[in-house]
């Protein structure tokens, strides 16, 4: 199960929190949100601190997301070495 929390800041920011396992059908779920927000006009922010579990797959999205400008914020030692090996 995935949670995910949309908001903006004050400066247009768009956050996603997530929440729970990054996993299967959840993997897709994230990325239909992220391309049904369209071209933001300043970086997504992904606040993975909530994130207890992620997949191949979803370590797969999360790169993609980071390679197109995405900002990546509370990750656990973890989630943080897979990315950033």
């Amino acid at each position: 199960m995935l949670k995910i929390t949309p908001s903006e800041d004050a400066s247009g920011h768009v956050h996603l929190m997530l929440e729970g396992s990054l996993t299967g059908p959840w993997v897709t779920e994230l990325q239909t949100l992220v391309a049904n927000a369209g071209e933001p006009s300043s970086p997504m922010v992904l606040d993975l601190g909530g994130l207890h579990y992620i997949d191949e797959e979803g370590l797969s999205l999360i790169r993609k997301l980071r390679k197109l400008g995405a900002n990546i914020h509370n990750a656990s030692p973890f989630v943080r070495a897979l990315l950033f090996d």
